[in-house]
């Protein structure tokens, strides 16, 4: 398993052939050298200024001679602090000359910035490098191949750097001086092919503490919702993207605005933001985003189709037909009209009057885990789940028809043509329409993907997938499930 790096990825072997030697002088003298002009030079006048100084301390016997060397220091900090950075600012631009090889590409020249001290107290000067050199392959330093065959859980490592380093050589070509310049982020890879980013989105949120509630994709355009602003729009190729819809008291619901997830109708003309206690609103794309129905209540999972609106509530599945707000009439906003709506109830029916909906019962017991859309043939599924048992049902505006049911308990579900799989913590089952099983038996998913080896000698296991943060079927028929922050696998349909 390697480990990949950034922009610098060639920092440190570049750094490291730069020859840092002097056109003439000693350590006392401010003669210029090769790529840091007479900063060296100065810098070395101060070390010899501070021994002199501290042996001059150690000689002094009274108060007056200790102002006066006192005195003295700090003339000679500002004398040298004001000489460091008129020589540091002269050398802005300077290019460093490296020469490409097999190893490394310079697509662009090594220039230097000075960039202030990295500490006052010693004023230890402080250069940033830019350009652009990119290594033939992935660099791996001695520490990163001692972690990649540590083996275990290597997320642990996240946040460590490798560190870059600025090396000197005389002209016979011994080491005289070492220093740690800079430092980039390391992270691990499980795959050496590389995902290009299309488009990043440069934000200047109106909220400080801002989140990003949900995100989906149509044609070229990715819409997100970020909590305060709105949502936004950003096209391919685009770098900063576009508020198209504010956010106001049109469709939101609370204050915290609590959104969790949107997407778009199988038409791609709607796009649908809802997030559990928050509410749904369905907004046309075409027409300035703007919201033409809402319906509060507690939302899981929301979908448009059949030019109506279906929400997985926490007991129930609503079909509504109605354009404009709404709020459910065991809402704590009060009863209010109805009509237009049909409630398809898990459990126990509502013993209040109905204000004008339809009401279905589906006739199971359990708790509504998902509402799911399939892909393929355009069907709603209801899952629900019990502690032994769970049932798939097939949402039409009429009726709940029961599609498959098997034993256990699962919390996520995806669905393409006949095909439904389960996810529970112990593994995954996959079963299909008309199935009524009661022996089925979650197992992991085994991967291609190998596991760093766990000690020395150890063959390789593939990873194991347990359990997972998304899972969904895309419109090809691939199955793609997130796993923390480790995993992230596509399966071929």
């Amino acid at each position: 398993m390697k480990y990949r790096n950034n922009l610098l990825n060639a920092a440190l072997i570049m750094v490291a052939a730069v020859t840092f030697t002097s056109c003439g002088g000693g350590s006392g003298s401010s003669s210029d050298s090769k790529f840091f002009g007479n900063v060296p030079g100065i810098y070395s006048e101060i070390l010899a200024k501070k021994e002199a100084m501290k042996e001059q301390y150690k000689t002094c016997e009274s108060q007056d001679e200790y102002m006066k060397l006192e005195a003295n220091a700090e003339k000679a900090e500002k004398e040298y602090t004001a000489k460091l950075e008129e020589a540091g600012k002269a050398l802005e631009g300077t290019t460093i000359e490296i020469q490409s090889t097999p190893e490394i590409t310079v697509n662009s020249p090594i220039t230097l910035t000075f960039d202030g001290f990295q500490s006052k107290s010693d004023l230890t000067p402080r250069f940033k490098l830019a350009g652009d050199v990119v290594a033939a392959q992935n660099y791996q330093s001695k520490d990163c191949k001692s972690l990649s065959t540590a083996g275990g859980d290597l997320s642990r490592y996240t946040g460590l750097a490798e560190h870059v380093f600025l090396r000197g050589y005389n002209e016979a070509g011994a080491e005289v001086f070492s220093s740690k310049v800079a430092i980039f982020p390391i992270g691990p890879m499980s795959d050496t092919r590389t995902w290009r980013a299309d488009s990043v989105a440069h934000l200047k949120a109106k909220n400080p503490f801002i989140t990003v509630q949900g995100i989906a994709g149509v044609g070229n355009n990715l819409y997100f919702y970020v909590n305060g602003d709105g949502i936004y729009r950003l096209q391919s190729k685009v770098m900063h993207p576009l508020l198209v819809r504010p956010s106001s008291k049109d469709f939101t619901k609370n204050i915290e605005e609590a959104y969790s997830a949107m997407n778009v109708d199988p038409t791609g003309q709607y796009l649908l933001l809802y997030g559990k206690n928050e509410n749904v609103a369905v907004f046309d794309i075409a027409r300035d985003m703007k919201p033409v129905v809402v319906f509060n209540d507690y939302v899981m999972d929301a979908y448009w189709v059949g030019n109506s609106l279906w929400a997985g509530c926490l007991d129930k599945v609503v079909l509504n037909r109605r354009t404009g707000r709404s709020a459910n009439n065991e809402d704590f906003l009060g009863k209010e009209d109805q009509r237009g709506m049909t409630k398809f109830y898990v459990g126990e029916m509502p013993k209040n009057t109905d204000n004008g909906e339809t009401r279905i019962p589906i006739g199971c017991s359990g708790e509504i885990q998902r509402l799911i859309y399939n892909k393929k043939n355009g069907d709603l599924l209801l899952c629900v789940s019990s502690i032994n048992n769970t049932n798939i049902y097939k949402m039409t505006p009429e009726a709940a028809l029961s599609v498959s049911s098997f034993n256990g308990s699962y919390g996520d579900f995806a669905a393409f043509g006949d095909n439904i799989i389960a996810r529970t913590g112990a593994g995954f089952v996959e079963v299909k329409y008309s199935d009524r099983l009661t022996d089925v038996n979650p197992q992991p998913i085994v991967t291609d993907i190998l596991e760093p080896p766990m000690c020395k000698g150890q063959k390789p296991r593939p990873y194991k997938i347990t359990g997972s943060f998304v899972m969904d079927f895309d419109k090809d028929g691939n199955l793609w499930i997130a796993k923390n922050r480790d995993l992230f696998v596509k399966f071929n349909h």
